[in-house]
């Protein structure tokens, strides 16, 4: 049997749990948010995905896939840090 359940709610809605919380989905599952969400973690924040995680805004993406790949899509990249900066490769090609 596949039971469909619908909530719609015009004001607000709060879920606390005192201890914790697990969330099982077998096939899909989607979230939109119509202005602003806010994500906050004591610790660790943990994000796994099998094939691919991908990341946009505007004309910025970060894509990582399984085979290990990760690409960087930007119209300007800033790099600051308060220590030394090293990258390690094969090959590096700077232009």
């Amino acid at each position: 049997m596949i039971f469909q359940i619908y909530s719609f709610l015009r004001a607000a809605h709060t879920l606390t749990v005192g201890g914790v919380m697990n969330t099982a989905v077998a096939l899909s599952q989607s979230e939109q948010v119509g202005v602003h969400k806010s994500v906050i973690v004591g610790n660790t924040l943990s994000i796994k995905a099998g094939d691919v995680i991908e990341l946009q805004c505007g004309a910025s993406t970060l894509r990582m896939d399984s085979s290990g790949k990760i690409t960087l899509i930007g119209t300007e990249f800033k790099f600051e840090a308060s220590g030394p900066v090293q990258i390690t490769g094969k090959d590096i090609d700077l232009n």
